[in-house]
């Protein structure tokens, strides 16, 4: 779904993807991400948010992706990640991100 002009993560179109294992979102125009994003991707390994327009990542966003190794978040314009942004990931995850984390 890279490089596809989205706005928004598509909720409910991703719901039903249960056992997808890598999420591409990458080059697209998306400035928020909500708590109820990725839910129902409870075998996402990877999630791929690089290059959109993210200025924040908001608490428990990531909470349902209980499988999550890898997150991509390098070429956003993020200047907030909220203390509980990581809130429910069990596992280590590997995250490349921006250079300058805010809290």
């Amino acid at each position: 779904m890279g490089g596809n002009h989205l706005s928004a993560i598509p909720q409910r179109a991703l719901a039903i993807f249960d056992t997808l294992k890598k999420l591409e979102v990458q080059e697209n125009r998306i400035e928020i991400i909500t708590e109820g994003d990725f839910e129902g991707l409870r075998n996402l390994d990877s999630l791929i948010l690089a290059h959109n327009k993210l200025k924040q990542i908001p608490a428990n966003v990531f909470s349902h992706l209980k499988q999550l190794n890898s997150l991509e978040l390098e070429g956003n314009s993020i200047t907030y990640v909220d203390k509980d942004a990581f809130f429910g990931l069990e596992g280590k995850v590997e995250i490349n991100s921006p250079k300058y984390f805010h809290r």
